[in-house]
C-alpha cells in the first residue's frame, strides 16, 4: 500500500549493503476497471511495461501463478504471483528457490485523494535482499528509476487507453 507521506511523482528509495527498497506511486486517470485489467495482464507479459525478458508462466492456480524471466540485466528469476483482486493489489514474491534475490514488488492502486472513480494512485513498491554475489550484484546495479518507468508506462497505457474509449463514446 503507499505510504501516507509518499509525494506522486517521487521515486523514495533506500538502499543497504545486500538490500534495496524503492517505492514510486503516479496519479492514473483512467476507470478502475481498466487500470486493474492491465495490471493483470502484465503478470503474464511484463515486457510491455518493463525491461525483461524469456517470460515463461510455470503455473495458474486461481489468483496465484508462477513464471520466470530474466531481468534487465540478465539475471534469472522466478517469482510466485498473488492476485488480490478485492484489495487491488498484486504481489509479485520471490519464490523460496530463486537463487539470487528474495523479497517482492507489489503493484497496488488506490482512490485518488479527489474521490473521482476515473482517479486512482498507482504505487509500485520493491523490496528485494540479496541471496548470493549475484544477487548483491543485481541490487547495486539496481536503478529506481526502472520502477519509476513501470508506473509510467502503465499509466500511458491506461490513460491512452481511456481516452480512445471516450472517443468511442463520442463518436
Amino acid at each position: 500500500m503507499p505510504m501516507a507521506t509518499l509525494a506522486l511523482g517521487v521515486p523514495h528509495t533506500t538502499r543497504t549493503d545486500n538490500s534495496v527498497t524503492c517505492e514510486y506511486a503516479q496519479q492514473v486517470a483512467c476507470d478502475a476497471s481498466l487500470l486493474w485489467e492491465k495490471l493483470e495482464e502484465k503478470t503474464e507479459a511484463p515486457e510491455k511495461t518493463l525491461p525483461v525478458s524469456d517470460v515463461q508462466v510455470l503455473s495458474r492456480e486461481g489468483n496465484t501463478l508462477v513464471r520466470s524471466m530474466r531481468l534487465g540485466g540478465g539475471l534469472p528469476i522466478k517469482e510466485k504471483i498473488t492476485i488480490d483482486e478485492p484489495n487491488k493489489i498484486i504481489t509479485f514474491a520471490m519464490a523460496e528457490d530463486s537463487p539470487d534475490i528474495k523479497g517482492q514488488v507489489t503493484n497496488a492502486m488506490t482512490p485518488a485523494p479527489s474521490g473521482k472513480p476515473t482517479e486512482w494512485i498507482l504505487t509500485y513498491k520493491l523490496e528485494w535482499t540479496a541471496k548470493s554475489d549475484a544477487g548483491k550484484k543485481q541490487i547495486e546495479n539496481y536503478q529506481p528509476e526502472s520502477l519509476q518507468m513501470g508506473v509510467e508506462k502503465m499509466k500511458e497505457i491506461c490513460e491512452s487507453w481511456q481516452a480512445q474509449a471516450m472517443q468511442g463514446m463520442v463518436g
